[in-house]
């Protein structure tokens, strides 16, 4: 569902059969309505993490970042716009290429 978050609760109502919606993020401002409403009718929700769909991407996940610059000791990333904006596409990212987080 590419469409802005101010949209979404709408084009729900316009679909009564749907099972299953990957949208964009950010939520919006209505985000919890929408999700309240998707788990009342049972549709599974899934966020656009676009990094993995990327094939170059893909490629390092399944090892060559490792053969490029080593096993990873730590990571530490920054983003300054904040965790409900974009960050949770960071942190995914760090996900996809180096496995799940051990300790913060």
């Amino acid at each position: 569902m590419a469409i802005p978050p101010e949209y979404r609760l709408a084009a729900l109502e316009k679909m009564p059969d749907l099972k299953a919606v990957l949208i964009e993020k950010p939520m919006g401002k209505n985000g919890q309505a929408f999700l309240d409403t998707c788990e009342q009718r049972n549709i599974r929700v899934y966020v656009n993490f676009w990094r993995r769909a990327v094939p170059q991407l893909q490629e390092l996940a399944a090892g060559r970042l490792e053969l490029l610059i080593g096993k990873p000791q730590a990571v530490f990333a920054t983003y300054g716009n904040g965790l409900f904006n974009n960050g949770s596409h960071l942190i995914d990212f760090i996900r996809m290429l180096l496995g799940e987080v051990r300790t913060i």
